[in-house]
């Protein structure tokens, strides 16, 4: 029961939250990508602090129903580990796991800036033996958004990580665990293809906590990799318009098609 109340509640706050990681000033309605996810993520967990790993691989579906809006499906396969304590440690199997998520913009701001809004969601599903680690991932994220023109944007900003689940074991049924700290900060490179199409993402989010000791695996920090290709974009021009792609290049465009319209009465009255 416990299970199912964790699912649901990530499925409800996934339907309702953002999430980020696309060029998103390539995206117009309509647009539809598809997308290669891995990430690495540390964490200690329960109130004895033990550290944890979560590592993922998901297949990605975006989708762009509405101007400033991105929905996302992914299915993959996920492993969580966690560190000896009390004289036992746990390294799960791959299992299967999903992801879901929306991912919320502005229009550009400036001609510089985009805040993003989001937050994804995924399942954590691994068993070694007669033990099984089941739980909600989830991260919100609020961020700023540099663009820097050509092939680069820059994001930076706040996430949460927040993992609720259960435990299950040969001496008890389910036990509830969860992770010991949220808030972290993040920093995210977007490399993305001139007139939109491929892209590709590195980020990084750190905990305040962390530690500076990488020898034994990150801990309370989080990479991922994000590679994908949006089948059908147009890429925004720097005021967030999506329509004649000369316009959108040429800003002096919309001006001389005016003049040649003018022009062409002109004549016509001559005549």
């Amino acid at each position: 029961m416990v299970a199912i109340k964790t699912f649901f509640s990530v499925a409800v706050c996934t339907a309702l939250l953002f999430a980020s990681g696309v060029p998103v000033e390539d995206m117009s309605p309509g647009t539809l990508g598809i997308e290669y996810k891995g990430m690495v993520t540390g964490q200690t967990i329960t109130e004895a602090e033990v550290s944890s790993t979560f590592k993922a691989h998901y297949c990605m579906l975006r989708y762009a129903p509405i101007p400033y809006l991105l929905v996302s499906f992914g299915v993959g396969g996920n492993r969580f580990s966690v560190e000896e304590y009390d004289s036992t440690s746990f390294t799960g199997k791959s299992g299967i796991s999903t992801a879901l998520g929306l991912n919320g913009f502005s229009p550009v701001l400036i001609n510089l800036l985009v805040v993003t809004a989001g937050v994804q969601a995924y399942l954590l599903n691994s068993s070694q033996q007669d033990y099984r680690y089941t739980a909600g991932v989830i991260n919100p994220s609020l961020g700023l958004r540099l663009l820097l023109g050509g092939f680069t944007d820059i994001e930076a900003g706040v996430k949460g990580q927040m993992l609720v689940g259960t435990m299950k074991s040969p001496s008890s049924s389910n036990v509830l665990f969860s992770n010991n700290n949220y808030p972290r900060g993040y920093l995210a490179a977007i490399l993305h293809s001139a007139h939109g199409g491929a892209y590709a993402t590195f980020a990084l989010d750190v905990s305040p906590v962390a530690s500076s000791e990488l020898s034994g695996g990150l801990s309370e920090a989080s990479f991922s990799f994000q590679m994908g290709f949006l089948l059908s974009s147009t890429r925004f021009s720097k005021k967030g318009d999506s329509g004649n792609n000369n316009a959108n290049y040429f800003k002096a465009y919309d001006k001389m098609k005016e003049q040649q319209e003018n022009m062409a009465e002109e004549t016509k009255k001559k005549k």
